[in-house]
């Protein structure tokens, strides 16, 4: 196994992960005191596939930055310091939840997040993956609990992935 250490626990799901809204559920960050950042999230049905499942709606627990690093930066496919999503300046309290509505219920097997290129220490380091039938709000299932020592620094970090519990 490579640096990245990942723990993952799945509380007895008993049906596949098949959700509407999904929560990345952020609890601490690589150890950056001034902002949370990421530059790309992707929610996969297949693993290794690259393809991402576009969200059509998406909010967070907080205000980011500014329009330039809004939540929908997440998931435009573009990893770069330039497009990127960056909470609001000082607020790096945590929790911070970033929610995505994939339209109709989808089954994610792997969640991939690319750090903010310059600053890999931004990106989240302890978090937990929830799913929902019924909101964007909730409430939420937890589907996996994650953490990572490390990501990939520039100039272009890969994806760092994390499989996605499927049920018992």
């Amino acid at each position: 196994m490579s640096a990245i250490q990942q723990t993952i626990a799945s509380f007895g799901a008993s049906r596949p992960n098949q959700y509407r809204f999904w929560r990345l559920y952020i609890t601490a960050n690589g150890g950056d005191v001034g902002y949370q950042s990421a530059s790309e999230v992707q929610l996969r049905e297949t693993p290794g596939v690259a393809a991402n499942m576009p969200a059509i709606a998406s909010s967070s627990d907080r205000g980011f930055l500014s329009a330039a690093y809004g939540i929908d930066k997440l998931y435009d496919g573009i990893i770069s310091d330039t497009s990127n999503w960056i909470c609001a300046a000082g607020d790096v309290s945590f929790p911070q939840g970033l929610n995505f509505d994939l339209g109709y219920p989808r089954t994610v097997r792997e969640l991939a997040i690319a750090p903010q290129p310059t600053v890999p220490l931004r990106a989240p380091k302890t978090f937990s993956l929830l799913g929902s039938n019924v909101d964007l709000n909730g409430p939420y299932e937890l589907v996996g609990i994650y953490s990572t020592a490390t990501y990939s620094s520039a100039p272009n970090p890969p994806f760092t992935t994390f499989p996605v519990p499927y049920g018992v």
